[in-house]
C-alpha cells in the first residue's frame, strides 16, 4: 500500500468530505481511498475501448438516441 498526502485541500472541500464520509459512516480516508480507487479504474477506459473491436457505431448518433429515449419518458 502506498502512502499519499495531499496539500492545500481546501476548508469547504474537506468539509464537504467530512460530511459525506459521516453520512456513509466511514472515515474520510476509507471514502477518498474508495472514490481514487473507481477514478483510477475510468482512466483505464480509453485503454480498453481503444483495443476493443470497431464497431462501426458513430458515438454522437448513440447520445442522441439516449437523449431522445430519456426524453420519452
Amino acid at each position: 500500500m502506498s502512502t499519499l498526502y495531499i496539500r492545500n485541500v481546501p476548508a469547504d472541500v474537506a468539509e464537504l468530505l467530512s460530511r459525506a464520509a459521516e453520512r456513509e459512516g466511514m472515515s474520510v480516508n476509507r471514502l477518498l481511498v474508495r472514490e481514487l480507487s473507481a477514478f483510477a479504474r475510468r482512466t483505464r477506459n480509453a485503454e480498453i475501448l481503444a483495443h476493443g473491436p470497431d464497431l462501426d457505431i458513430d458515438a454522437e448518433s448513440v447520445v442522441a438516441d439516449i437523449h431522445a429515449g430519456r426524453a420519452e419518458r
